[in-house]
């Protein structure tokens, strides 16, 4: 699936219905769990979409999900089989932020515990309780990427000390460089290689 799919169908589901679920990109996980964890799934009839990474269970293993999942899902569910490294997610989502649940604590799990997790997550106050603790996520992280927020002056920051570094080394080193051509140059490929990309 690709992300213009997975945006379409999102936008199809009402607004706070779908649930994300992911591992990270390290973690193993037993098929057993596996199995479990998308039985649970349509046990709970939620809509969501599951970031599944081929390899979660090993190395060799091509298929992992229960026979007839994927038909079982129809419409409700979604999956994406690349996840970018994610080693502390878990950590800042469910311990730090307090926006998302763990499913499993390092015990076997039952799909009757995972759709009663999920239920207890997607409906009542256990819901109401999540969505103001993401709101507020939100807001720090819109005050953070804002034109003069702390990202943009870091950054900024990060640019002049580089620039400084750079006079440094250019007087200091004996260099023939035309010192504003270097620094036009310095400008113009970090602000195009990672300012946009």
């Amino acid at each position: 699936m690709t992300d213009c799919d997975c945006t379409q169908w999102l936008k199809s589901k009402p607004h706070g219905s779908v649930l994300y679920i992911s591992f990270g990109s390290f973690a193993l996980c037993s098929k057993n769990n596996i199995e479990e964890i998308a039985t649970g799934l349509l046990l709970s009839e939620v809509n969501f979409i599951w970031a599944l990474r081929p390899n979660i269970v090993r190395y060799d293993e091509d298929y992992i999900l229960p026979v007839g999942f994927l038909d079982e899902i129809k419409g409700r569910g979604r999956g994406r089989g690349r996840v970018d490294n994610q080693p502390t997610n878990r950590k800042l989502v469910v311990d730090d932020w307090r926006i998302g649940l763990n499913l499993c604590d390092g015990k076997s799990l039952t799909r009757e515990e995972v759709a009663k997790k999920i239920g207890h997550l997607m409906s009542g106050k256990s819901m109401e309780d999540l969505r103001k603790e993401i709101i507020k996520v939100k807001k720090t992280l819109e005050n953070v990427l804002a034109v003069n927020g702390s990202s943009a002056k870091n950054l900024c920051q990060f640019i002049t000390d580089v620039k400084a570094k750079i006079s440094e080394h250019l007087c200091l080193g004996g260099m023939i460089w035309d010192h504003c051509t270097f620094l036009q140059l310095f400008d113009y490929v970090l602000f195009n290689c990672v300012i946009f990309e």
